[in-house]
């Protein structure tokens, strides 16, 4: 096993270029051109300004690269040499109020070249937020945890946290307003329809019609059975668990995102399902259903560090990015020992389920939920079952639930947080439901999409990704229209939702598909209109 193209081999970089290696230097401007590009974008709403900011950047750090005395701390420097750009820019006279409607255009995912007008009724949501909550709103919905955007930004961890909460209130109210006057109920029914829904909508945004995209595909050959798959943002590296189903052990394989090569892969337990990565502490948590129990592995070393016992067995798995706390759906499967359905917790400190939030019907005929997933930006859990079918809302802070909605089957579960939304995909009904993220009541369904395995969103560039046999489909998130078919190797179908076999990358935009008959990691990139 190697770890060389992890952090280790980002430290040899660093110092090299300190010490005037121009290649050196050249693969460090490429490994982080892509990121920085977004976050620039994504505070300034332009891309031509954003290449010259992005520019601007790297050439201050690679004059002030000799002040770095910590290079593996270099994405984090580099990070807040980015946000100065970026601030200088937005405090010229007169750029305040232009970047105001400029970001969200480019939150909301509307092309560039639609203008202002477009951005101007589309920002209803975002639009009043100051530029301060913005940027951290901007950085926190991208994948960063209120540590790293506070390391970024420059400001206070307390900061971060005001302006979060602030920037959520206030989304809230506009939401609250804006939906009120666009959400009109069909004659007959309980629920907005999908038709008076998306209409309204984009007579609200007053968008113009998307045009078709198309992705690279790459195939990556990995272990046998790849089941989920993990990110980790920071170092640019996919974790996916090769369940080996038949054989005594399992492996869990890791992708280098920059050269889409497997770099490494090492041995683990007997038949994983689904993994939960958390950069901040070094940690990787991966399920085994049969041994009901969550084992807990060094991000560098892959190691096991602890093995946490749950009472039931496990299924689907999230993490908060800021507490470190994992939240893992177990089934009550009788046949395996499984004696709890709901959602089990486990304190990264001690590595113990510290709460368990029943969810189901605790009886040993393996029900109970089947995914899960974290929204950090109000503190609230999402969970789906199959018996019987809901979408449960838990309180995170109270570990209690506090809303549900009657679904059936749904396999797959994403969540827009700057949207405020839930998508929910059901197996058996072939029906994409979108829920309020506090109440889960349904704002909007979307049929005759069969066979959905996995689901993604990517809340900037405002794009759904659905994993259906032998393709992945992309939606609008604003119209709910399908923008294209991107097809794969296989017409066998890729890796349920609930073992997270669809995993997003929104610094890069790499979208991860397992494939477990094919025994092969599709990754979609270099998405063009």
């Amino acid at each position: 096993m190697t770890t060389d193209d992890g952090p280790a081999l980002l430290s040899a970089l660093v110092i090299a270029a300190r010490a005037g290696d121009q290649a050196a230097w050249a693969e460090l401007v490429a490994r982080f051109w892509g990121m920085a590009l977004r976050v620039a974008r994504g505070q300034l709403g332009s891309r031509a300004g954003a290449e010259d900011v992005v520019q601007e950047a790297f050439v201050g750090a690679f004059q002030h690269l000799g002040e770095l005395h910590d290079p593996p701390a270099f994405t984090a420097w580099f990070e807040r040499i980015l946000h100065t750009h970026c601030d200088r820019v937005t405090r010229k006279p007169g750029r305040q109020a232009l970047l105001a409607a400029a970001g969200v255009e480019t939150i909301l995912g509307l092309s560039d070249g639609s203008g202002l007008e477009a951005a101007n009724t589309a920002v209803g949501l975002l639009q009043g937020l100051p530029v301060s909550q913005r940027v951290v709103l901007c950085l926190y919905a991208m994948g960063y945890s209120q540590n790293e955007v506070a390391a970024i930004v420059g400001v206070p961890l307390t900061t971060v946290k005001k302006r979060l909460h602030d920037a959520r209130q206030r989304l809230r109210r506009e939401r609250q307003a804006r939906f009120a006057r666009i959400v009109r109920e069909e004659p007959g029914s309980h629920r907005p329809g999908i038709a008076s829904w998306a209409h309204a909508l984009r007579n609200e945004l007053d968008c113009l019609p998307a045009g078709e995209i198309a992705a690279r595909v790459t195939t990556i050959p990995v272990g046998r059975h790849p089941g989920g798959v993990g990110l980790d943002f920071a170092t640019d590296r996919a974790f996916v668990v090769n369940s080996a189903v038949g054989t005594p052990a399992g492996s869990v394989s890791v992708i280098d995102g920059s050269r889409l090569q497997v770099i490494a892969v090492a041995p683990t337990l007997r038949q994983p399902r689904c993994i939960a990565v958390d950069p901040q502490r070094e940690r990787l948590y991966l399920t085994h259903y049969f041994g009901r129990t969550v084992v807990v592995l060094d991000t560098e070393s892959l190691h096991p560090l602890a093995s946490v016992a749950l009472a039931g067995n496990p299924v689907g798995i999230d993490l908060h990015p800021d507490t470190g706390r994992v939240y893992v759906a177990t089934m009550a499967d009788g046949d395996q020992g499984g004696a709890f359905a709901g959602v089990e917790v486990i304190d990264p400190a001690t590595n113990h389920v510290c709460a368990a939030v029943p969810v189901g019907h605790q009886t040993p005929s393996a029900s109970g939920p089947v995914c899960v997933r974290v929204n950090p930006l109000v503190d609230q859990v999402y969970v789906s079952g199959c018996h019987p079918g809901a979408v449960t809302v838990i309180e995170a802070a109270a570990n209690a639930v506090v809303a549900d909605c009657a679904l059936n089957q749904v396999h797959a579960l994403a969540v827009d947080p700057p949207a405020h939304r839930v998508y929910a995909a059901s197996y058996a009904d072939g029906v994409l439901a979108v829920l309020d993220a506090d109440t889960a009541t349904v704002l909007a369904t979307v049929p005759e999409l069969d066979n959905v395995a996995g689901l993604e969103v990517d809340p900037v560039a405002g794009r759904l990704y659905l994993s259906q046999p032998g393709a992945v489909r992309v939606l609008s998130t604003v119209t709910l229209q399908t923008l294209c078919l991107v097809p794969l190797g296989s017409s066998s179908c890729l890796t349920t939702g609930s073992l997270g076999g669809l995993c997003l990358n929104p610094l890069t935009q790499q979208l991860y598909c397992s494939q477990q008959q094919a025994d092969v990691v599709y990754v979609l990139d270099q998405w063009v209109r």
